[in-house]
């Protein structure tokens, strides 16, 4: 088969990651629960025709599947796949398009995790860039282990691009910023 310029390769190079399915999804079960229990407990209390049963009811009715195809869609979006040159990152719904980010301009890694450090093991990776730019993708899986590939791919760039072996650079993990 021949290819031009423009077509695509047949199968990508490097490891490829996805978004964590807990933390995308737990979220809207921890809405769903909280409604329903409101809901049970108000009906066994008697006030089911009241103002704030009928508000749950329809946070349950739309409110709830809305939540779940926001859900849906990042988890059908976001991924970050390493290539040989660079990193491919999708940020996910309602963002459009896809990353290229070049190893040589990638200067550090950072991982942010909110209240999501008790309930798994996902978090938001953070690429700092060499222009103090700083690019995030959310809702990753093993985001320990995505950092550590992109800077031991960064390292061994520099590596080669001196001549010498450079110092990996240390993934920090930050607490949220409030």
């Amino acid at each position: 088969m021949i290819l031009g310029e423009n077509d695509n390769l047949a199968a990508p190079a490097g490891h490829s990651f996805r978004a964590s399915k807990v933390a995308l999804f737990l979220p809207v079960a921890v809405i769903a629960a909280g409604y329903g229990l409101l809901l049970v407990w108000l009906w066994s209390t008697g006030e089911l025709a009241s103002g704030i049963a009928r508000m749950a009811a329809i946070v349950l009715a739309f409110g709830l599947p809305l939540l779940m195809a926001h859900a849906a869609l990042r988890y059908a979006t976001i991924y970050v796949q390493l290539r040989d040159g660079f990193v491919q990152a999708r940020p996910g719904f309602p963002h459009r398009g896809t990353l290229n980010i070049p190893y040589a301009d990638i200067e550090d890694t950072e991982i942010k995790r909110g209240i999501s450090r008790l309930a798994g093991s996902y978090g938001t990776v953070v690429l700092r860039l060499k222009t103090t730019e700083r690019i995030s993708i959310c809702d990753l899986r093993d985001p320990e282990v995505i950092c550590g590939e992109i800077l031991q791919r960064v390292s061994s760039l520099s590596g080669h691009q001196t001549g010498v072996d450079a110092e990996p650079a240390k993934t920090a993990i930050a607490a949220p910023n409030r």
